[in-house]
């Protein structure tokens, strides 16, 4: 359901330099935070090991009062009682940054210092590798000399046997097929996945039983149906139809009512049409609650989108709604060739 995202170096690849050379400077971002945490906690584990973890870890938050010259200045200083020093950043969004920062950086990462781990951790909300992104001048200057790598929602080949661990690990075990029902209710983010397994291991513990079964998924898992929706949102103004398809599947065997589909849609569309015609954030904050981040978000994903195309789209929603209006035996039916429509239009708009 996760866009995929082919900027930057993989999770293994990046598993190969920690093993081998792991200092260097990084950019962790993409949708699966739970395995981003998971490896920044590697590289923070590597410098606890060596001793003066005091000294020689260093966490800026450029969200608060931290500037580039304070990155320069820590990454100057040589390792105490240890062989690395890290120093992790957020909120150092390389798609923001001015001329004279991105220089400044790029003096550093040319004289890279043999003992610095330089890692800048960029929330999904931040940084997203769209076509808008990748094209501003400063993300193409940086990652020259600067290493993305790229954290996707894992797929179910990867989630099964990651799942089958965790249970393991517990003495339980989980048939392929109820631990696809449970992709199918949480998605594809770990984090979820992993409260869910937990809440099934403790069930199946008070059961006396050793395996988790369909019928326990079906019981006691949450429906995330709002992570499908939204992400179906993302797919229809990308104009991604194979994407959608999907998406749309899940929200089938999920009996989601149409008229949620529908009103996620207009709400979208009313924001993206808002933004295409000019309003800034604090209008669009106004007008429909739209935080600042996904204010960002919106924009990006509407590189290149024509009004025109946008205002279509938004009145084939206004038509579906009105045909949903009362009870329908092919609602979902409707709603699914009303949504491709969209999609379609979307996609030849770009």
């Amino acid at each position: 359901m996760a866009p995929r995202e082919a900027f930057g170096i993989s999770v293994s690849a990046l598993k190969a330099r920690l093993r081998d050379d792991p200092c260097g400077a990084f950019a962790f971002f993409g949708m699966e935070e739970m395995l981003k945490q998971f490896y920044l906690q590697k590289y923070v584990t590597l410098i606890e090991k060596e001793g003066s973890a005091d000294f020689n870890l260093v966490r800026l938050d450029f969200t608060r009062d931290h500037t580039v010259s304070d990155l320069l200045d820590e990454s100057q200083i040589l390792p105490f009682c240890g062989e690395r020093r890290l120093v992790i950043c957020r909120g150092l969004n390389p798609a923001k940054m001015n001329d004279g920062d991105v220089k400044r950086l790029m003096e550093l990462l040319e004289n890279f210092p043999p003992y610095l781990i330089l890692i800048l951790y960029l929330e999904w909300e931040e940084f997203q590798n769209d076509k808008a992104t990748l094209k501003k001048k400063s993300v193409r200057t940086l990652a020259e000399k600067l290493t993305f790598v790229s954290f996707p929602l894992q797929e179910e080949r990867v989630l099964l046997p990651w799942c089958r661990k965790i249970l393991g690990a517990d003495g339980l075990s989980a048939p392929d097929g109820a631990l696809r029902t449970l992709f199918r209710f949480t998605g594809n983010r770990m984090q979820t996945i992993r409260g869910e397994l937990e809440k099934l291991s403790a069930y199946a513990h008070s059961q006396g039983r050793t395996e988790i079964t369909q019928e326990d998924v079906l019981l006691f898992a949450q429906d995330s149906t709002e992570f499908a929706v939204y992400h179906l949102c993302d797919a229809v103004l990308e104009g991604a139809v194979g994407a959608v398809e999907q998406i749309f599947a899940n929200l089938k065997r999920q009996e989601v009512e149409p008229v949620m589909i529908a009103a996620s849609l207009s709400r979208m569309l009313t924001n993206a049409l808002l933004i295409a015609e000019g309003a800034d954030a604090a209008a669009c904050q106004k007008a429909t609650a739209l935080q600042a981040w996904q204010f960002e978000r919106y924009r990006r994903l509407l590189f290149g989108k024509k009004k025109e195309a946008l205002e279509k789209a938004l009145f084939l929603c206004l038509e579906l709604d009105g045909k949903l209006k009362g009870f329908r035996s092919d609602s979902m039916l409707v709603t699914e060739v009303t949504v491709l429509q969209m999609a379609r239009l979307l996609g030849k708009a770009s």
